[in-house]
């Protein structure tokens, strides 16, 4: 016999031929896939790993891009706040150099307004003098209507129109008065 037979009679599942005509199924070792199969595959894996790659770069590249236009835009927006600012920092110089111009007029509208205050004052003052002599030159004339009562030689008064009091000498000649005396009702 031969060494095929003494296999079959050691390893029976390993013949390739049946027994006792029986059909009998053979085991095959497992192959590695031929080369164009592992090639293909690797060739998908690299795509697609390429492709993969690729995406996060241009992610990371338009990030970037991104902050840059971020960036540009702020650094205009400042530039723009900075002119603004330079612009009311010269015109609050202008305004100051302006108030200083205009300090010694309003100073004196300041010193006017004040002595208009002390001329109203006066005025208000003026007023009640006046309404008391008004009140004594009543007084007077109530007097020089009574026959009882005599009158100051020498004085008349004349020209008694709204609140006016004019105290004139009587000349003896009979002439007009000359104006009015400084003399006044005490």
């Amino acid at each position: 016999m031969s060494d095929i037979a003494t296999q079959e009679k050691l390893d029976p599942l390993l013949s390739l031929e049946p027994i006792n005509d029986a059909v009998v199924e053979t085991a095959e070792e497992a192959t590695e896939p031929a080369e164009a199969d592992i090639t293909e595959l690797c060739q998908d894996l690299f795509s697609k790993m390429a492709t993969y790659l690729t995406g996060k770069l241009t992610a990371t590249s338009e990030d970037y891009k991104l902050l840059e236009n971020m960036n540009k835009l702020t650094s205009l927006k400042y530039l723009e706040m900075r002119d603004i600012a330079v612009n009311i920092s010269r015109n609050l110089k202008d305004l100051n150099q302006k108030y200083a111009a205009l300090q010694p007029s309003l100073d004196q509208i300041t010193l006017t307004e004040e002595q208009v205050a002390a001329l109203e004052q006066a005025a208000y003052k003026l007023d009640a003098y006046s309404k008391k002599l008004e009140a004594k030159y009543k007084k007077l004339e109530a007097m020089n209507a009574s026959p009882a009562q005599s009158r100051t030689p020498g004085m008349t008064v004349r020209g008694y129109r709204a609140g006016t009091l004019r105290l004139h000498k009587e000349k003896p000649s009979g002439r007009s008065p000359e104006g009015p005396s400084s003399a006044l009702l005490g």
